[in-house]
């Protein structure tokens, strides 16, 4: 999965989901260290655990820091669709509400 803000001024990493806990391309590699952010599922396919993962422990640290570096204020809103993978706006909020789903 991809996202970015409407410039392309700031683009996150990449979502990558695969079938591995551990693949074997990855070995001797760190998950934290990939230019990517890794998950797996055994089918392989994003469902709303990893999609709310996503969004609390690497979207929004990602976005807070990008607006603070850039002295922007911590307002965000993430267009997204209505795929059943995706948890509802209100289960897609930050703690200070400033950073939220759509």
């Amino acid at each position: 999965m991809v996202c970015s803000n409407a410039s392309v001024s700031h683009k996150l990493k990449l979502l990558v989901i695969g079938k591995s806990k551990k693949p074997r391309s990855f070995k001797g590699t760190r998950a934290e260290n990939l230019p990517v952010h890794y998950f797996n599922k055994k089918k392989g396919w994003i469902d709303q655990q990893i999609f709310k993962e996503w969004f609390e422990k690497k979207c929004i640290p990602e976005v807070k820091e990008h607006l603070r570096s850039k002295n922007l204020p911590r307002k965000t809103i993430l267009l997204i669709g209505n795929a059943p993978s995706q948890p509802g706006e209100n289960v897609l909020r930050s703690e200070s509400g400033q950073i939220f789903a759509s």
